[in-house]
């Protein structure tokens, strides 16, 4: 719209990307290795030469693992002496792969926009209808997946429970395209509370 100059914005990128890192080595040299390569992502997913944003599959999996890389940053903050190792990794793929699937919802509301721009996402090639069903079956079986990935029989209800429900969300529009996503990630990080307190808590307090 021209509310914001190129030259405004470029200056305003900068200040924020310095001071992050800034902030990020005040709390570690891990937590700021983490925080540089979330910053890396971000430029190879949004800006020249890159611009990896214009093709789908490679779109997604690189948010998807720049999304991962804040939950692990997440944990380091909690873990004792920042040690990263004790991250599951059963955890970090299953993040990898449930933002892969999930993330084209964030283009449902732009599909006329990325298509002038040159952008292939999901919603452009698919069109919304046919996209909303792709991502809410592919977010389904993500969810039933994740029963068998952590081998917990525990989930089996609450996967099956936000799974539906995320597939039904999809499907309606009386949730218009650019609030759906907002109702399908927040089921998302209910999930991984669930996953983390039926799972990965008795074997803490043990």
């Amino acid at each position: 719209t021209g509310e914001v100059s190129g030259e405004d914005f470029r200056q305003l990128f900068w200040i924020c990307f310095v001071f992050s890192l800034i902030l990020a080595i005040t709390v570690g040299v891990k937590f700021f290795l983490v925080i540089l390569a979330y910053q890396a992502i971000g430029w190879i997913y949004s800006a020249w030469p890159f611009r990896l944003k214009r093709f789908p599959i490679v779109a997604s999996f690189l948010s998807a693992l720049a999304l991962t890389l804040l939950f692990l940053s997440g944990f380091i903050l909690l873990a004792d002496g920042q040690n990263i190792s004790r991250f599951p990794q059963q955890v970090f793929w299953l993040l990898i792969i449930a933002f892969v699937v999930s993330l084209p919802i964030k283009d449902l509301k732009d599909i006329e926009g990325d298509r002038a721009d040159g952008v292939w996402t999901i919603p452009v090639l698919l069109g919304e209808t046919w996209a909303r069903f792709a991502i809410g079956l592919g977010i389904f079986i993500s969810y039933s997946l994740s029963v068998i990935w952590l081998n917990a029989r525990v989930l089996f209800l609450p996967a099956m429970i936000l799974g539906a429900l995320s597939f039904w969300i999809l499907q309606t529009k009386k949730i218009g395209p650019r609030r759906v996503h907002i109702w399908v990630f927040g089921f998302l990080f209910l999930y991984v509370f669930l996953m983390a307190y039926l799972v990965f808590w008795p074997a803490v307090k043990v």
